[in-house]
């Protein structure tokens, strides 16, 4: 509860995309509409070790791709 209501708070003050709730709700408090959220199946966990191993891939591709342009 803590972190969503931290991940709320930060988005008010401008250091991240604004995302709204992903479902239609009355709620008003985080942590409802997060239940709410995983409940409808609109956001998904994902592990930390498998969200690092995504951006390495992405990052090697990246730069396999600048050094075809580069060579």
């Amino acid at each position: 509860a803590r972190q969503i209501n931290s991940y709320y708070g930060q988005l008010g003050d401008g250091l991240g995309v604004i995302i709204p709730p992903q479902v239609t709700t009355t709620a008003s408090k985080s942590l409802s509409i997060a239940f709410e959220e995983i409940g409808s199946d609109r956001i998904v966990g994902v592990k930390a070790s498998e969200l690092a191993a995504a951006a390495a891939a992405a990052q090697a591709d990246i730069e396999a791709a600048n050094a075809e342009t580069e060579g």
